[in-house]
């Protein structure tokens, strides 16, 4: 693959309905930085290169034009919003990133997550996985063949409320975080260490 078709062939679909739990219950999306620029907005824009952003939660206003779904019921998931947010890919776009809205700084890795799907000399693979750097792996910040990641959710049956790391099937390409990019806004105190205010 080489990176200008990549570049029209992916869509981004960017989880941001999440309940804000560890934030005291504020809508993660909504946090601004001192430039006036709000989560949402900012993880939309690491997302350069997308034939279309796709946002599953609440809609709201943004810097660009994105597609607006929700899962059903509201509120019933990771794996439940990937699903809506698939539905609403267009149909001739091969390739989805998945990325949670509290990940500013996803776009880093995107394009490398997009290039191991189909690394030169190796079999293209369905998914492909940000390792952070305890090793752990992040399923909220992916890459994915749309079709292989369709079939991959129907065999889940019912995704309601199932963790996010179902999301990863078993053949799954690993990418080192060498860039930070999977560091989240989870508390108040990883918000004021990246700039985000509550």
């Amino acid at each position: 693959m080489d990176d200008e078709p990549l570049a029209q062939a992916w869509a981004a679909v960017l989880l941001a309905g999440g309940a804000g739990r560890r934030l005291g219950g504020a809508d993660k999306a909504a946090l601004t930085r001192d430039d006036g620029v709000r989560l949402l907005d900012a993880v939309v824009t690491a997302m350069e290169g997308a034939a279309q952003v796709v946002v599953v939660g609440p809609q709201r206003t943004t810097s660009r034009q994105v597609t607006w779904t929700r899962e059903e019921p509201a509120g019933s998931g990771p794996l439940a919003a990937v699903a809506a947010g698939l539905a609403a890919v267009n149909p001739d776009i091969p390739f989805v990133v998945v990325c949670a809205v509290d990940q500013p700084a996803a776009g880093r890795a995107v394009h490398e997550l997009l290039r191991r799907l189909g690394l030169p000399g190796r079999e293209p693979s369905p998914s492909a996985v940000l390792v952070d750097r305890d090793g752990r792996r992040q399923p909220l910040l992916s890459a994915h063949r749309v079709e292989a990641l369709r079939l991959h959710l129907a065999r889940l049956g019912d995704l309601r409320d199932r963790p996010a790391r179902l999301l990863l099937g078993d053949a799954v390409v690993d990418c080192p975080d060498v860039w930070d990019a999977a560091r989240d806004v989870d508390t108040p105190e990883q918000a004021r260490s990246l700039g985000w205010h509550v």
